[in-house]
């Protein structure tokens, strides 16, 4: 999908959100007070503004990582910030805004940001194995969705998807776009040292490309 024609698309959605049309929120979901907007839209005739690469993180999936005895861990900085890391170094800094969204939303209204589109970011749900990744997906992306619900003209979402289980990918990427309504999907450059290129993944980029599918590539 073009730049531009993602644009207009989430900016169309932005727009049925606020006139509160029902597919702004989740499947299932019923218009609550909770799902109203939390601020007025863009003004008439201002071009809204929208932070395309900005990550979300829940205490599940912290909890997950530090379960998964894998490279990544945790551990604190000198002023005491949550840092992770990679291979026993630091690898970045959990800011509070990550983890919680009524900071996140302070910090855009701060910002004049109308939209964020959130994403996982590294390492995404590749810290796991194939098997597992799956279920580190589903839960990542039912969350964002939960977000998006909540909060219907401030968030859009990328799917996350557990590229190294090709019928698991190819599930939840009908499963994310089609039932859970996210916007496109993040991948990371590589995966666990794997180029995007390897023959494996070339049945879900197959399928993203017959669906048109925005990739956001961190």
């Amino acid at each position: 999908m073009e730049r531009r024609d993602f644009l207009k698309w989430i900016g169309a959605g932005s727009a049925s959100a606020a006139a509160g049309t029902p597919d702004t929120l989740a499947p299932g979901s019923a218009p609550t007070a909770a799902s109203q907007p939390s601020v007025q839209p863009a003004a008439a005739g201002r071009v809204p503004r929208y932070d395309i690469h900005t990550h979300h993180y829940t205490a599940g999936f912290f909890e997950v990582v530090r379960a998964s005895g894998g490279e990544f861990s945790f551990g604190t900085d000198p002023t005491g910030r949550t840092i992770i890391t990679y291979k026993g170094s630091r690898f970045f800094g959990v800011q509070p805004a990550m983890t919680d969204v009524n900071l996140r939303l302070a910090a855009m209204d701060r910002a004049g940001i109308d939209v964020a589109v959130i994403s996982l970011s590294t390492p995404n749900v590749f810290f796991t194995t194939g098997d597992r990744q799956g279920f580190v997906a589903r839960m990542m992306n039912d969350a964002y969705a939960e977000t998006r619900a909540a909060h219907p003209t401030r968030f859009r979402c990328f799917a996350s998807i557990p590229m190294d289980s090709p019928d698991e990918a190819l599930k939840e990427l009908d499963r994310a776009i089609n039932t859970l309504k996210l916007n496109g999907v993040v991948l990371l450059s590589n995966i666990g040292g794997r180029p995007l290129t390897a023959p494996q993944y070339r049945p879900f980029f197959q399928e993203a490309n017959r669906m048109k599918l925005c990739i956001f590539l961190h």
